[in-house]
């Protein structure tokens, strides 16, 4: 049995071994950035909306300060089994409204039929970007979707930051967690020149792409699921940095459960790519498909880490149980130990990602104290999106009313911060 914990503890060392060498070799290579181009392309941004009254102006409004044609971008507001007035907001706020015509159990039939109805319209489009209602964008967003779009790119991933990092310590580590994505996972691997993974957000589609290939996705996670279509159609997702969306993080313990469970679940929904993506990338060589492939199982690596650990705390109960003086001690040290090495652990990853990502303010330690007890929130979340039923679409509460202004000014204050730090 021990011979056992030690080869799942071996395959979960493997993992994030495989992540940390293209991390490592990624940022040994120069990253070549997007060229600017003029600016050409026509652009449809699809706003998936359900009951999102109080933060769908916002994004119209920064969206429509963008630094680039407004004849050349339309904002889609899909407003789908709403119980609020978003649609009237959003109106108001100078989007245009789809309504949606059919039965929504999921975002990804929402999208599937936006880009039915926009494919088949009059205006002929270049591409299209989807944003979450709860977003923000930088008034360069648009520019750079351009730009990747006239390099020739039909799938890309922009960068996602945090509209609301200093909320609490909740929002601090989910923050913590999309800056890891963006510049220790999407970077190094656009440094290799590797596809990169979609990320629920400022997600880009040519419009050849979506009309040869369609948007079929069937999966909580339809990023996830695009990602993989995307791997078996040869398609390369671009690394978009310079196109920012600030996302809102959920600000209690529980809801962001809620949402890590229903990422699970969609990861597991998705597991049923890898073979084939396996096949391909063993028999042509492919190693996007193989990198997507590995992605994919990090849940189930996730769960199989913990088995070694749980394994051992059973043993100790077990030699409480049956009277061995010392079992006590060792459990409390055991136990003390494990916390410890999360401490640790947590503060060593947060103090990398904040370097890397050079968000590291004043204002935000918060997340260096905390982070090891996020990371143990993940336990429950991903064992119960593994194992339960897999969940209903549910939304998430929306509430930081942050505009583009507030947060233009809010970044000037930490570049402030920073400046009398040095």
């Amino acid at each position: 049995m021990q011979y056992i914990m030690m080869a799942l503890a071996g395959i979960s060392s493997l993992y994030f071994i495989y992540h940390a060498i293209i991390a490592i070799k990624g940022y040994t290579k120069k990253y070549e950035p997007i060229a600017p181009a003029d600016a050409t392309k026509r652009i449809a941004v699809v706003i998936p909306a359900r009951n999102e009254s109080r933060v769908i102006g916002n994004l119209v409004d920064s969206i429509k300060k963008q630094n680039y044609p407004q004849e050349l971008f339309d904002i889609y507001v899909v407003p789908n089994n709403c119980t609020d007035d978003t649609a009237k907001v959003a109106l108001k706020s100078g989007s245009k409204i789809l309504n949606c015509t059919v039965p929504v159990h999921s975002k990804g039939e929402v999208l599937s039929f936006a880009f039915n109805k926009l494919l088949k319209g009059d205006v002929d489009y270049d591409g299209f970007v989807i944003l979450d209602a709860d977003n923000i964008v930088d008034g360069g967003f648009l520019q750079a979707i351009n730009d990747a779009l006239a390099a020739g790119y039909q799938a890309g991933q922009c960068f996602r930051d945090s509209k609301n990092p200093k909320d609490n310590w909740v929002t601090s580590c989910m923050s913590v967690f999309f800056w890891f994505m963006n510049c220790l996972f999407n970077q190094p691997r656009a440094m290799l020149g590797i596809s990169v993974p979609f990320n629920g957000t400022g997600i880009v589609f040519g419009a050849d792409f979506l009309r040869k290939n369609g948007y079929k996705t069937t999966s909580l996670t339809e990023d996830l699921e695009m990602t993989a279509q995307c791997a078996l159609a040869g398609e390369k997702v671009a690394w978009i940095p310079s196109a920012i969306t600030y996302d809102e993080q959920t600000r209690n313990v529980g809801d962001s459960i809620v949402q890590r469970r229903r990422w699970a679940a969609g990861m597991r929904q998705c597991l049923k790519y890898v073979p084939e993506m396996l096949k391909r990338g063993i028999t042509r060589g492919d190693r996007v498909c193989i990198d997507v492939s590995v992605h994919f199982s990090g849940v189930v690596v996730q769960l199989i880490g913990t088995i070694p650990m749980v394994y051992t705390l059973i043993m100790i109960v077990i030699m409480y149980i049956r009277h061995d003086p010392n079992a006590t001690v060792y459990l409390l040290f055991v136990l003390a130990s494990m916390l410890l090495g999360f401490f640790v652990s947590g503060m060593a990853y947060a103090l990398l990602v904040l370097l890397v990502s050079g968000k590291m303010r004043k204002s935000r330690h918060v997340p260096l104290l905390t982070m090891g007890l996020f990371l143990i929130t993940w336990v429950p979340a991903n064992l119960m999106g593994y194992l339960l039923k897999i969940p209903t679409w549910n939304e998430i509460p929306h509430e930081s009313v942050v505009g583009i202004d507030q947060r233009d000014i809010q970044e000037k204050e930490d570049e402030s911060e920073v400046a009398k730090t040095l």
